[in-house]
């Protein structure tokens, strides 16, 4: 998540895209209506990024069938993680896919190797893939 948020950070400022309050918003501690209710309330953000999928439909359903709000039309909406269920919903959700299998299996190559040769820790980089699907469009004119 750290990094996440890191190299999203990183992006805006590049950019020079405004970074306030709103721009970076967890869920651990409310609940997902509760924290889209507070982000979209008069105008918000032009778009969202759910780090993860299952949050991804659940932020697809509380937008759209219960605040009302038209994706992408009023708010883009970006997903994370595997993007086997966000292509089924309406309309589908653009998502960045990473991959798992891989994942599984450096990670256990990783751990495999520090336990027979006592290695260093390791920080592998995995390309990830933007999967882009219906759920984003131009930013709203403000």
């Amino acid at each position: 998540t750290e990094q996440r948020v890191a190299g999203f950070l990183e992006a805006m400022k590049s950019r020079r895209l405004p970074i306030d309050d709103t721009t970076i918003s967890f869920t651990e501690h409310q609940a997902m209506y509760g924290l889209l209710h507070r982000l979209t309330a008069q105008g918000g953000p032009t778009g969202l990024f759910v780090a993860n999928e299952s949050l991804g439909l659940e932020a697809a359903y509380i937008l759209q069938r219960v605040l009302g709000i038209r994706v992408p039309q009023e708010l883009s909406l970006l997903g994370m993680e595997s993007p086997q269920v966000s292509q089924f919903i309406s309309p589908p959700m653009s998502t960045i896919c990473q991959p798992l299998n891989e994942i599984a299996d450096r990670a256990l190559e990783v751990l495999l190797r520090q336990l027979s040769d006592k290695d260093e820790p390791q920080q592998l980089i995995l390309n990830n893939r933007l999967i882009e699907r219906e759920s984003v469009g131009s930013p709203r004119d403000e």
